[in-house]
Parts: structure tokens; sequence; C-alpha cells
């Protein structure tokens, strides 16, 4: 869905709140910039975190640690629980 947005005397851009809360995007959020066939294309910066085993345990990779503030903590939390449930069974 198209939506037109304007930009300001020193070249900034507003992106609209209902898309910044659907992508999760916050302050501090790096974006990245692409020009392809006349087009800007922003993409948000994200790492991948990885479940690695540590010791016997679960643990989130630090080279691909996740920004807290660009992830749904909902979802993220449900699959870290669904995943820490599948471990520990197959742990048995």
């Amino acid at each position: 869905m198209a939506q037109a947005i304007t930009i300001d005397g020193v070249g900034r851009l507003v992106i609209p709140k209902h898309v910044r809360q659907r992508l999760h995007l916050v302050a501090g959020t790096q974006l990245h910039l692409t020009e392809e066939d006349g087009r800007i294309i922003l993409s948000p910066d994200r790492p991948t975190a990885t479940l690695v085993e540590r010791d016997g345990f679960l643990a989130i990779d630090p080279e691909g640690s996740l920004d807290p503030g660009a992830v749904d903590h909902r979802g993220a939390r449900d699959e870290r629980a669904a995943r820490l449930v599948e471990f520990a069974m197959l742990r048995r």
C-alpha cells in the first residue's frame, strides 16, 4: 500500500506510526538504503539470533544477538519457550 510522505528541509522523513509498529521499528533502529531502478528501498538491519547449546543449556549466540527494541517480544518469548521445551524433551 503506497502512502505519500514528505522529505523536510534537512532531508528527514517520517515513517508513519502504524508502519513503524507493524515492522517493530524503534528510535535507533538502523535502516539500509538501497537505490534500485529509480526507487529508494529502506530495509531494517536485523541480525539473526541463533540458539546454541552451552554447558547443557540453550543460549543466544552473542554474534547474532537481537536488538531488544526490534522484535515482537511476545512472539520471541513464545518461540524461545517452544524451543526450550523441545530441547528439554530431547535431553530426557
